[in-house]
């Protein structure tokens, strides 16, 4: 129980450690609605001295790892960055962070549940389509009770080019 509590109460000291970014704020907008495109708008908030990077960050819901190695098919939340996912402070136990279109990091329960580690490749369901991907990493998280990955927002864009995410991450 004490480690327990601990843990949690101290959370905020260690959000990477947990799955989440390490950004100091989190912007969200409508997409279709704000008249400028993604990269003026970064280039907007990055004009700011106050602001040392920003990056796209949002998150798909519409994933799916087929039945595979014994396990059956699972839904999965994926977290799709658009861009270095380390200069927000993101952190992997094992290997590094997509930089690829072909590339993911799982979590830990994934990983464990699935047997796979980087280097080897998994299918992924994305955007209703089926494909392979490299595993560059594994993290531990507490989003969607453990299941999920990181992507490149470029690779969702590939799979659905109207794809539009308007969620960012500011350091």
């Amino acid at each position: 129980f004490a480690n327990t509590y601990i843990s949690i109460s101290s959370m905020d000291q260690n959000l990477a450690y947990w799955g989440f970014d390490n950004s100091d704020v989190m912007l969200s907008t409508d997409p279709r609605t704000r008249g400028i495109s993604d990269q003026e708008l970064q280039a907007i908030i990055k004009a700011d001295s106050r602001v040392d990077n920003v990056i796209a960050a949002n998150v798909l819901v519409n994933c799916a790892i087929p039945a595979q190695g014994g396990q059956p098919s699972r839904n999965l939340i994926a977290f799709a960055y658009g861009g270095d996912m380390d200069s927000m402070g993101i952190v992997n136990l094992e290997g590094r962070s997509p930089i690829h279109d072909n590339e993911i990091a799982v979590s830990l329960l994934v990983a464990r549940r699935y047997g796979k580690g980087p280097g080897d490749y998994m299918t992924i369901y994305l955007e209703g389509q089926e494909a392979s991907f490299l595993v560059t990493g594994i993290y531990q998280t507490i989003n969607a009770m453990g299941w999920g990955f990181r992507i490149q927002e470029n690779t969702v864009r590939s799979f659905n080019p109207d794809f539009a995410g308007g969620n960012y991450i500011v350091k």
